[in-house]
């Protein structure tokens, strides 16, 4: 699906992870220390932010809403959807997006609902909260909360190493993002997806996660990069008119390939995945926060932001962003008791 919004603006965009960073390093015992260190080269991983109990993704999601909120002075009840993106909700039912509107005390007026996505899951969430915003009045607000869980890391003998590997790939976080709906802000849009390899990333219930590593790889190097081209060369976008990329941030081998493959020029690449690990739905906006020194002195952004994995589907956005709402990650161990 190929489209455009003219008429919806991201305002902005907030980040949080928890405050225990786990280093991959220590995990040379169980590894080995040249498997260790192989796996940190291709993952480019060194370090990862990770969940204390009982924290919940509800917790990383409200730091980040709340301060964005705070940020952009928005009344909260110009807010009339809500989407929270996540796997890793704090119960079955209802969708942790209800829990959100209470505890951000958004008004009745507001739809709210969960979106079960992952990798692509910002951009997508970015498209579905866009698209609800074209029956609202101009000036009415969208919130996009995305955020996975990932906690400390534990090996038990007996288990293939390789559950182990995939584990000290992923961190926690979560993001806010902001949507207005406003005269004149284009947003163009590509989103796709593939069922019949859904279980090329898969977790079954009370189980590890399974990845296919060959098949993600090749994936991302032939889909997303002709996609990718064929996006920029369906709406005419020229590399003078990207300020940044910003990709899920899958591991350093997927990365460096799509940008040999697409000609992207280093500097022009945001990545956060050496301090951050793969996040899932939260990585590509933790990566725009994360480097946020770069944008100091600049007023406006163009992005273009891809998101990749999971289902499989694949999700791209071109927009611009105000720099000076983009802010600093928040570390938090934060933890909301009804009681």
């Amino acid at each position: 699906m190929l489209g455009q919004f003219s008429n919806v603006k991201i305002q902005g965009i907030a980040s949080a992870v928890p405050k225990r960073v786990e280093d991959n390093s220590q995990f040379e015992p169980i590894l080995g220390k040249r498997r260790t260190q192989k796996q940190i080269r291709i993952t480019g991983v060194e370090r990862r932010h990770v969940s204390e109990e009982p924290q919940q993704v509800s917790d990383l999601m409200y730091v980040a809403a709340d301060r964005l909120l705070n940020q952009l002075k928005w009344k909260r009840n110009q807010i009339k959807v809500l989407v929270c993106v996540t796997q890793s909700p704090n119960f079955l039912i209802p969708s942790t997006a209800f829990f959100m509107q209470k505890r951000l005390q958004i008004s009745e007026d507001c739809m709210c609902f969960d979106v079960n996505l992952g990798c692509s899951g910002a951009c997508s969430g970015i498209q579905i909260a866009s698209s609800l915003l074209q029956a609202c009045d101009s000036g009415e607000k969208a919130l996009v909360l995305v955020g996975e869980l990932s906690y400390p890391t534990y090996y038990n003998e007996g288990k293939p190493l390789s559950d182990l590997a995939n584990k000290i790939l992923f961190g926690a976080g979560a993001a806010a993002i902001g949507l207005e709906k406003a005269e004149d802000a284009l947003m163009k849009i590509m989103t796709k997806s593939d069922g019949k390899r859904y279980n090329t990333i898969i977790r079954y219930f009370n189980q590890e996660i399974e990845i296919d590593g060959g098949a993600v790889l090749e994936f991302s190097i032939n889909k997303v990069t002709q996609d990718l081209c064929k996006f920029k060369e369906y709406f005419n976008i020229q590399e003078k008119d990207i300020d940044y990329y910003v990709f899920h941030q899958a591991q350093k081998l997927i990365l460096d390939s799509i940008c040999d493959e697409c000609g992207i020029q280093e500097e022009k690449e945001l990545r956060s995945l050496n301090e951050y690990g793969n996040t899932s739905s939260a990585s590509i906006l933790l990566s725009i926060c994360a480097n946020i020194e770069l944008f100091k002195d600049k007023k406006e952004l163009k992005m273009l932001l891809c998101g990749f994995g999971v289902g499989l589907a694949w999700s791209m956005i071109y927009t611009k962003i105000p720099a000076q709402n983009i802010l600093p990650i928040i570390e938090t161990d934060v933890h909301y008791c009804e009681e």
